[in-house]
């Protein structure tokens, strides 16, 4: 008999700082939507990198992908994962496997696809 295990997903809002985002959107006019695009492609594609790195065990990797997301995540406002990507980077620094562990899997939640849905804009915000 095969039986089906269905172990729970955890979710967690990714949020955004409205005043970074009001600030981007004088900035760039019109073309707004055209740079938050590119931005968020530069994000998945180092989400992807992150993954792999993890995976892979390549801890050199994974720390030059963080600082990437860490920049881009911090230019957009997207608080939540620029911390995440400095948690990593910390637990990398320190050595310490269970936290990047932690870390790498956290990070990576954040970035997957079904995490979109709960992304929000939030004002005062610390994540």
């Amino acid at each position: 008999m095969t039986e089906t295990l269905t172990l729970p997903t955890r979710t967690e809002t990714v949020e955004f700082d409205r005043d970074v985002l009001s600030a981007l959107c004088d900035e760039h006019g019109a073309g707004i939507e055209s740079f938050l695009t590119g931005c968020l492609l530069q994000i998945g594609q180092a989400m992807e990198r992150a993954m792999l790195s993890l995976r892979l065990g390549d801890t050199d990797a994974l720390d030059a992908t963080c600082v990437d997301l860490g920049r881009l995540a911090d230019l957009i406002g997207m608080r939540t994962v620029a911390t995440a990507a400095r948690a990593v980077r910390a637990a990398i620094a320190a050595g310490d496997a269970t936290a990047l562990a932690a870390c790498g899997t956290r990070l990576v939640r954040l970035g997957h696809p079904s995490a979109v849905e709960s992304w929000t804009v939030r004002t005062g915000i610390s994540a």
